[in-house]
């Protein structure tokens, strides 16, 4: 066996503490592959994993070993970019599209307008008079 074979295989400790290859070879890992699907598709854990062909606990391992964070954590870090891109549409099809539906989902949702008109009451609006049967009270 080469020794840049021997990457490939799980590193283990005999009883003597020395390092020996043991166990099967470890399967090839496409990080870039996991970046573009956790940055396109709001996909679970088992979901990925099956795209990635491996199973839910190495999916967890190789996201430790290089990330040194969970699925979760790494999901909702590529989710900003799923986020961006909605919005980037929403206003695309609100402005460019003349879409009013959309249009009017982004102004109530993103730009934070309402429908409600709120009556608000300051106190020069308020006056307060006295009658003369009501002054002895």
């Amino acid at each position: 066996m080469q020794d840049n074979d021997n990457a490939d295989y799980q590193k283990n400790k005999d009883s003597d503490g020395n390092e020996t290859n043991m166990g099967r070879p470890r399967k090839k890992f496409d990080y870039e592959h996991l970046e573009r699907i956790l940055s396109k598709y709001p996909l679970v854990e088992i979901e990925v994993a099956e795209l990635m062909g491996v199973s839910t606990w190495t999916l967890e391992q190789r996201i430790k070993e290089k990330y040194n964070m969970t699925f979760l954590d790494l999901k909702k870090r590529k989710a900003t970019n799923i986020k961006t891109r909605l919005i980037n549409k929403a206003y695309d099809l609100a402005l460019n599209q003349n879409n009013g539906q959309m249009l009017k989902f982004c102004l109530t949702n993103l730009a934070g307008w309402s429908e409600r008109v709120e009556n608000k009451i300051t106190e020069s609006e308020i006056k307060i008079v006295i009658d003369s049967e009501d002054a002895d009270l």
